[in-house]
Formats: structure tokens, sequence, C-alpha cells
């Protein structure tokens, strides 16, 4: 077993290990008494995996009434600084606190700025600066993120839910359950990796498509196998795919397509099935039995959930496929070439 498998199959256990301390120790509760009516908006920002992990979070909060949005840390750092002002509730996303735009960004930023940190290192730039700090607590990975990816994304939607003041036991405990389904999910990796590798044959590229609470698992997944794979990967929002992408779907056509149960359920999954009617191929992951039957579509049955923490369990197929196309190289696999974990140059 390769060491990106062993961190994914490790995520279940290092996951409920930081979702306890963050319940015993006093962070819910700071949480929820963060003020957000002293804000007019809130930015999410990160790079990488760090950077869309907080798409389901800032369109939680949009959705309730307030304004949000998630940003690059490059692009928001040379470009769009003048966006945040003393009103601005800036929520800083680094695995490591020591990335390279953060660093700058924090430097940058006036002291009175409100800063939210989401990190693994209190220690870190990021974590000293924090004005609220809220920390992984998982091990750092040897491969591409995995645990801490998904610590970050959990963190980020319990933040969004104590700011719109729904942060309760009933919503920790549907996060526990996620994790439950997902360890129940990734016992039969072995069976699900041999099913998408079968499935998916010698595909040139791979697309990566899903939309609203699922856009981080689009993102960050198609990041994901660009990075371990060394494999083409394009991320699309459904509907986006639609205007102009489709024109791509052949025979040699592979995409991964998110369909939480929701509010597009039946549109995504359409779109699964236009594309295996263009002869093309699709890995339908949905938490939803869907009445299709098509030999071009491959569907992975996950456990019933609401469509806002669907990511949580939605990313493990998404990182057996990347697995898969990775070993189908002979590449040795969670290894990098040209950078590193951290990445400290701009």
């Amino acid at each position: 077993m390769n060491i990106f498998l062993k961190d994914v199959l490790d995520q279940p256990n290092s996951l409920r290990k930081s979702l306890e301390t963050l319940i015993s120790s006093s962070c819910i509760k700071i949480m929820n008494e963060i003020n957000v009516q002293e804000y007019e908006k809130i930015i999410f920002s990160g790079m990488g995996s760090s950077h869309f992990c907080n798409c389901a979070a800032s369109t939680f909060l949009n959705q309730n009434g307030y304004i949000s949005t998630v940003i690059s840390t490059s692009q928001l750092l040379h470009y769009e600084i003048n966006s945040i002002n003393r009103k601005t509730l800036l929520v800083l996303v680094s695995q490591s606190g020591e990335s390279a735009e953060i660093v700058k960004l924090i430097e940058k930023i006036p002291n009175n700025i409100t800063v939210i940190a989401i990190t693994n290192n209190v220690n870190s730039s990021l974590g000293k600066r924090g004005n609220f700090v809220f920390l992984l607590n998982v091990p750092d990975e040897e491969a591409v993120s995995t645990r801490t990816y998904l610590s970050s994304l959990i963190i980020s939607n319990l933040l969004a839910k104590a700011l719109v003041g729904q942060l309760n036991d009933d919503f920790i405990n549907d996060v526990n359950t996620s994790l439950d389904n997902l360890e129940n999910f990734l016992t039969s990796y072995t069976e699900t990796g041999y099913l998408i590798k079968n499935f998916i044959q010698a595909p040139t590229y791979c697309c990566i498509i899903g939309r609203g609470y699922s856009l981080p698992s689009v993102h960050a997944g198609a990041l994901f196998i660009r990075e371990l794979a060394k494999y083409p990967s394009i991320d699309f929002e459904s509907a986006e795919f639609r205007h102009g992408p489709f024109e791509m779907v052949n025979n040699g056509f592979l995409a991964m397509i998110f369909a939480p149960d929701g509010e597009t359920y039946n549109l995504n999954i359409g779109l699964a099935e236009n594309i295996a009617k263009h002869h093309g191929k699709a890995i339908l992951v949905t938490n939803r039995k869907p009445q299709t039957t098509n030999e071009n579509i491959l569907v992975i049955e996950q456990k019933p959930c609401s469509e806002f923490l669907a990511p949580i369990n939605e990313i493990a197929p998404l990182q057996l496929l990347a697995n898969c196309l990775a070993e189908a190289k002979n590449l040795e696999v969670g290894t990098f070439l040209h950078s590193s974990k951290i990445t400290k140059v701009e």
C-alpha cells in the first residue's frame, strides 16, 4: 500500500480525533460567540485545497443572507486587497500557516482587521496573527492533502453554521455520522478501486463536475488528480460545462460527477445521462440511488446525508480515482517531483 492510500484510509480516525478536540476545547464555544453582525462581509481565502475547502461554507452563508466570498490569497493580495476593511471578517486557511501568499497578506493588512485563522500550526505566521485560531489537529501527510483538506473543510463548515446561529449538537452529530459513513465506504476501497480501474480504461484526461455544496470536491478534487497523478484534470461547475465544454464529449471522454440528493440532483443526473448518450463515460458519485442502467455510467453510491455535508464523503471516490490514474502511470504514488507540501515561493 502506498503512502497516499495510507493517508486516505486514516482520514476517519484522524478527523474524529480532530472533532473531539474541537468539542472538548473551547473552540465550538468561541465560534458561537463571534458576532458576525459587526461585519459587512466575510472573505474566505487560501491557496490550493485551502482555498477550495471554503466554497460550501461561503455558499451556506450567502444562502442565509450574509455577504460572503471565496478568493485565492494571491488574487486578494495583489489585486483585491482594497476590498478588505475593518468591517471585513477575514477567514484565512493554510495547513502550514506559512504559505508564501498568506505570509505576505498578513504583513500587508492593518492590525485592526479581524482574522480567523484555520491552520495546523498554532506557532505559524498565520497562527500568531489570528484573532481567533482554530486548529486542524490532524497529522500532516507525506503525500498530497487528504485529512488536512477534510479537516479544513469541516472547520470551515462548523464556522459557517456558528456565524448564522445554527451550530448545535445535532449538526455535530451529523458530522460524526458522516465520518462513520466515510469509514464504512473506505472499508471497500479495494473493490471500489477495482471497479473504477476497469471502468476508466485509459482516458487522456478527465473532468470533475459538480455544483452547489459539491464545489469544494470539484475544485480540490481536480487539483488532487493533477498533483498526485500528474494527470490532466479539469474542474467544471455543472451548468458551465454545458456552455461550450460539452463539445469535448466523445468516445474517450471521462468525467466524475457529484450528484448529492438536493436542489440540483436531477440536473446532475441528467448531465451524466447526456454524457453517456454521446458515448462519454461518467463516474456518478451520489447519496441517492439513481434510476440509470447505462453501461457508460458507473454509479458509486454513498450513505444519505444533507447536501451541505456531502463533500465529507464524496471526496473519497475522487481520491481512489486519483490513485488509479497514478498507478496506471507507474508513479511512486504520493511523491512530489517539482514542488513540496508547503509552497513558500509565490
